[in-house]
């Protein structure tokens, strides 16, 4: 029975200690540019309204008795101004968004459709970036995360170095360019069979797949321009821009 209530009491105290809390902070911003910059772990949305929201549910131990009243700061001379280990800082239209030193937070941040997004992260600490549900035009320069794009419908340039890219697009991009590239991963791109779209595959050492029936273009002597590392061509004669490559890896291009 003391056995018991013993591991019973030590359950409890380790459950006091690792907390699980959901934390928020809100920016007021229907327009202009979010830069999310050396944030390790995050998740995009877009949402309606009128503010960026970014919350986060991590388990932390309990806060340090030491710490009270004082704010975490880094080298670059940044302090956590939001209680979540992130730095805001608004200028006019853009705001930035810096991770404060080292954590193990998850963060989501809600995207209004008015407000585009630039990703920017360098260190081999950088987790699969999410992208879901997102109506603005983003930027990714990454070199270690996977990015993961889900329903997503604006413009985008997605760049990562050792990280691969899988695309699902439940809705045939319109008028906007994509454009996806990874150097050391495969793209995977899945969209729906009656996608208009002026394509470009490219690949130096990898190959090239397929289910959907690509117009190859012909060159001005009416020949067809063939090649086992790039192909040009169209889809439903064609429409929006859609670049796709992938450096020493696979390209894979599907119908959903």
């Amino acid at each position: 029975m003391k056995k018991t209530i013993f591991l019973l009491t030590t359950a409890f105290v380790f459950l006091l200690n690792f907390s699980t809390q959901a934390q928020e902070y809100k920016l007021n911003m229907s327009e202009g540019k979010l830069i999310l910059n050396e944030v390790d772990r995050v998740e995009i949305e877009g949402t309606t309204g009128s503010q960026v929201i970014i919350s986060t549910e991590a388990r932390e131990k309990k806060e340090d008795d030491r710490s009270k009243g004082l704010k975490e700061i880094s080298a670059s001379g940044l302090s956590d101004n939001t209680g979540l280990g992130l730095s805001v800082e608004k200028d006019g239209s853009t705001a930035k968004v810096n991770q404060v030193g080292r954590n193990s937070r998850h963060y989501t941040v809600k995207i209004p459709k008015g407000v585009s997004v630039y990703y920017e992260h360098s260190s081999w600490e950088g987790k699969t970036l999410q992208i879901r549900n997102l109506q603005s035009e983003i930027e990714v320069s990454a070199n270690y995360n996977s990015i993961e794009l889900e329903n997503v419908t604006g413009p985008m340039a997605i760049n990562t170095v050792y990280g691969q890219i899988d695309a699902v697009f439940k809705s045939a991009p319109q008028s906007d360019a994509v454009s996806l590239h990874s150097v050391y991963g495969n793209v995977d791109v899945s969209v729906p069979a009656s996608t208009k779209a002026d394509l470009t595959l490219s690949t130096s050492y990898g190959k090239i797949f397929t289910d959907l029936d690509i117009q190859m273009k012909k060159e001005e002597n009416g020949m067809r321009a063939i090649s086992s590392s790039k192909i040009s061509g169209t889809l439903n004669g064609g429409g929006v821009s859609m670049r796709l490559k992938s450096t020493y890896k696979n390209i894979y291009l599907r119908e959903n």
